[in-house]
């Protein structure tokens, strides 16, 4: 809820229009439901700008703000050919007004980031990461943005999580982070001042965790009107933290073009949000069809070969890889283990497994695989002891229950451990197959892993 107090605006009045999505990484849709879909999403879009309320009453304000919370230049099999830059050409066409940077985005590097925005025809905003010789954001990036829409001046920022910075190889050693709390309360106060913009609204988009999203709402309900998050896989609406805000505060939009959401903010009520979510009843573009076969079509034609068959479902998705063991996981690193056969344990981290997607029971193409594996990193060998074994797997479950790309997936032991426990202390017992007999921690136990966790990234530092 806008507060009425603050605007000349009729009670009840809708002041403002939005549409906001995140997290996107396919053109092509999926095979299952909702499918997304680059074509369909666009229709999507298109519809909920000619949006029409509850009431069936046009709003007075027609022109919606398309906002986008980051991920869109990397993973996906495509992107590991074109570096992102297939992507380009199709966020051009959705009016995007302004996006923020998400973890992904830097994925090719600064200077290849600083490339592909360069060719975007929106901003792109980063608060509250600064390059220390310069003060101003990485890759090009802006502190803070207004525009006006329906006689508002409206204030935005970009605010990100250090918890995925610390993900990113070879950022340059010049970044400084800057919490999101205290830069999100200094930028959006001065927003408000005659000095800073006179702004009428404070808009965050972020990419970070839905915990630190829920933080950002708490402590900052005084200075920012409405947070429209990313990072997370799935939507979420709420965020109320007093009576009289409206209720509606926080928002994240699903992923990978499946989802996204419609959002009207009001005097005097509260704020309303309506979701979209992408399925084959939505009409695919014919324009964008096309577009998306210019770009992707010669890749698609050499990955629809079969490889095999799966008997049971692989469960791909952020929701479970992130979580908890998962099948398609301990697939992974049982063939890591049968490829290095003398490895006493397999390893990997859930946010290896990308595409948000179950597969089967059936035919697995390879399409499939490359879209749950698309990095290209290598695995390795390495020996390490039971201590910097037993210390990896602290730190790969420390951050539960967020979704964190760090939860491991193993094969070759069995892991029992309290998930409420403190950080560093929550694992209980390994049990080293076979036998289960207890982790020895002055024994080496060799181990295959992905070589970007053997270099101690996404958490794994002990390794």
């Amino acid at each position: 809820m806008v507060h009425a107090q603050d605007f000349a605006n009729a009670q009840g009045e809708t002041l403002l229009r939005i549409i906001h999505f995140n997290d996107v990484y396919h053109l092509n849709e999926s095979a299952n439901e909702p499918v997304g879909g680059a074509a369909r999403f666009y229709t999507a879009l298109q519809q909920a700008r000619a949006f029409v309320s509850q009431q069936e009453e046009s709003l007075p304000h027609a022109d919606a703000l398309v906002l986008f919370s980051g991920d869109c230049f990397n993973p996906s099999i495509e992107s590991s050919v074109t570096k992102g830059k297939h992507m380009v050409p199709f966020m051009n066409k959705l009016n995007i007004d302004v996006a923020c940077y998400g973890n992904h985005d830097f994925d090719f590097g600064l200077a290849m980031l600083e490339k592909l925005t360069g060719s975007c025809n929106f901003p792109w905003l980063l608060s509250n990461v600064l390059n220390s010789e310069t003060g101003e954001p990485l890759a090009s990036g802006k502190k803070s943005l207004i525009l006006e829409r329906a006689g508002l001046r409206i204030g935005f920022i970009g605010l990100v999580e250090k918890e995925w910075l610390d993900t990113i190889p070879n950022l340059p050693s010049t970044l400084e982070y800057h919490d999101f709390v205290t830069v999100g309360r200094d930028l959006a106060q001065r927003l408000r001042t005659p000095e800073g913009g006179n702004c009428d609204l404070v808009i965050a988009l972020t990419h970070m965790r839905l915990l630190n999203d829920e933080l950002c709402v708490r402590e900052l309900a005084d200075d920012i009107d409405l947070v429209l998050g990313g990072h997370d896989h799935f939507a979420h609406y709420g965020g109320a933290t007093r009576p009289d805000d409206g209720g509606l505060r926080l928002i994240k939009s699903g992923c990978d073009f499946r989802h996204l959401s419609r959002i009207e903010l009001t005097i005097g009520k509260e704020n309303e949000a309506h979701p979209s979510i992408i399925t084959r009843e939505v009409h695919a573009d014919e324009d964008i069809v096309q577009l998306v076969e210019s770009l992707t079509g010669e890749i698609n034609a050499k990955l629809i070969t079969p490889v095999g068959r799966t008997l049971t479902a692989w469960d791909a998705r952020s929701t479970t890889v992130r979580l908890r063991e998962a099948a398609i996981g301990n697939l992974a690193a049982d063939l890591m283990r049968y490829h290095w056969p003398d490895s006493d344990i397999g390893l990997l981290c859930g946010g290896t497994i990308r595409s948000d997607s179950v597969y089967g029971p059936g035919v697995i193409t390879k399409r499939d695989i490359l879209d749950i594996f698309p990095f290209e990193d290598p695995a390795v060998v390495v020996r390490i002891s039971g201590q910097v074994l037993l210390d990896t797997l602290e730190s790969a479950l420390s951050q539960v229950p967020k979704q964190e790309g760090r939860f491991p997936q193993v094969s070759g032991c069995r892991i029992i451990y309290e998930p409420t426990g403190t950080p560093g202390s929550r694992v209980r017992r390994v049990l080293a197959r076979p036998g289960e007999e207890p982790l020895d921690l002055e024994r080496i136990y060799t181990v295959s892993t992905r070589y970007y966790l053997a270099c101690g990234n996404d958490g794994y530092e002990p390794l």
